[in-house]
């Protein structure tokens, strides 16, 4: 089957492009539902390059854009990194494209803002069903040794990384070929170097020590967000998630958890991982 992708260039109220992807499903299915895909940091939607076509040719049309400084979206102020600033882009180049998803699939950081848009649009978007795949979330609160110690590895790790990417690196606007890393560990240095250089040492570095602080403060309002449409993805061999998180909020909250047998980058770098994420969702009613 060819695959219809159209190049999605829009410009938002702070002049910023964000570009992407529509990946729109065959001509029967014109009136079907449309899904929008959210990758995590440092990555693009290429992430998204083995899964997305299989969905497109089972009927649902796709939105897979570039987040806010990654990709080939335009860099911005540091101080709009952040997971609202990338929801209300969503939700505007949604608007522009008079899309109103009906899915949304996130992974890792993208967890993050599929929270908010839940949040802020589920009822201008009508969306059904979040599928958070290998989320960076958070629970209970860190004892403070522990997040002192948390917070000296995290320093050391960026302290080693702009060592070799630069603490100054200028921006390298790309989306990268993810397979390259196929059975490579999650705590490979040579991937953590190119998504470095893909957004900038510095906004990598900001990005990760807010999400470092909330690991250390926690998040216990989970139960107030149990009325969301959400069904958990976990990795079994995932070395940068801890399962227990996923397991606390799912006891909470009451949304499903599935497991799929890889490493938290596996869905991004070999196909057969999209098969399995494809399995869930059909067990789940995405195709229904």
């Amino acid at each position: 089957m060819t695959h219809i992708i159209e190049e999605i260039d829009i410009k938002t109220p702070d002049n910023c492009h964000i570009r992407g992807q529509f990946y729109r499903a065959p001509n029967k299915y014109a009136e079907g539902p449309t899904c929008v895909c959210i990758h995590g940091l440092g990555v693009d939607l290429n992430v998204w390059q083995f899964l997305v076509p299989q969905i497109q040719a089972r009927g649902i049309s796709t939105l897979c854009l570039d987040l806010r400084g990654h990709g080939m979206s335009d860099s911005s102020n540091i101080l709009k990194l952040n997971s609202q600033q990338m929801a209300d882009d969503i939700s505007y180049v949604c608007q522009r494209l008079q899309l109103s998803p009906n899915y949304l699939i996130s992974y890792s950081f993208g967890g993050n803002v599929a929270l908010q848009i839940l949040h802020r649009f589920q009822q201008r978007f009508a969306i059904k069903m979040l599928y958070a795949v290998v989320p960076k979330w958070t629970f209970r609160p860190q004892k403070i040794a522990q997040s002192l110690l948390l917070l000296r590895q995290t320093l050391q790790f960026l302290i080693f990384l702009g060592q070799k990417t630069g603490f100054s690196c200028s921006r390298q606007a790309q989306r990268r070929d993810h397979q390259c890393y196929a059975g490579r560990p999650d705590l490979d240095m040579v991937r953590f170097v190119a998504e470095a250089t893909s957004i900038s040492w510095l906004a990598f570095a900001k990005m990760l020590i807010l999400l470092r602080l909330k690991e250390c403060i926690g998040d216990r309002q989970w139960g107030k967000f149990s009325r969301y449409p959400i069904q958990i993805v976990g990795a079994s061999n995932d070395q940068l998630c801890d399962h227990q998180v996923w397991w606390d909020i799912h006891h909470t909250t009451g949304w499903p958890l599935h497991w799929i047998e890889m490493q938290h980058c596996s869905l991004m770098t070999e196909e057969k991982y999209a098969d399995k994420l494809i399995r869930i969702l059909e067990d789940t009613g995405f195709f229904a």
